[in-house]
């Protein structure tokens, strides 16, 4: 919903960080893959508090830039690039700050490229957003104890999260 921050992070942000540090055949192909996969479970604390940020954020704005450059814009201003407006952001802190992603992929070739591509994750969504990230091969009966509430996909749910499908990567 607009002005609440999204949590638990959607799996279609952490995929998209993956296709931003891909690089090569390999990663392309594991990608493709791991869009096909069913919607993972997420395991991730309660958000326990909620706030916004407020920015000012550059567009490529001709229109305006040219009622700059007629009114004599500063020497630092370039003409094609202004500030639009301000925007606001909504943002949450979590009680434990680990997520786990799990899902059904079963063994796959694909694991080894998908683990080099979480550990090259600087960020999720913005750069304000640090992340570190890897891939962990859990056996059947291991569990992640974070105390956390768990996200199960269906389609009746409470909470909209966004998630890759085929073509998602392409797109």
């Amino acid at each position: 919903a607009p002005g609440k921050p999204e949590w638990p992070p959607h799996p279609a942000r952490l995929f998209s960080g993956l296709v931003a540090v891909a690089d090569g055949a390999d990663d392309d192909a594991a990608l493709d893959w791991l869009e096909r996969l069913p919607p993972p479970l997420i395991d991730a604390s309660a958000a326990v508090s909620a706030s916004r940020r407020s920015t000012f954020v550059i567009t490529n704005d001709f229109v305006k830039a040219s009622q700059i450059a007629k009114t004599g814009g500063r020497h630092m201003e370039f003409s094609g690039r202004i500030a639009s407006g301000q925007r606001t952001w909504a943002r949450g802190a979590a009680r434990h700050p680990q997520v786990v992603f799990s899902g059904e992929g079963g063994r796959s070739e694909h694991l080894v490229a998908l683990d080099r591509m979480a550990r090259s994750l600087p960020y999720l969504g913005r750069s304000t957003t640090p992340v570190v990230a890897s891939l962990v091969d859990e056996q059947p009966g291991d569990s992640v104890d974070l105390g956390a509430d768990t996200w199960v996909p269906a389609d009746d749910g409470e909470a909209e999260v966004t998630d890759p499908h085929p073509g998602f990567r392409a797109a």
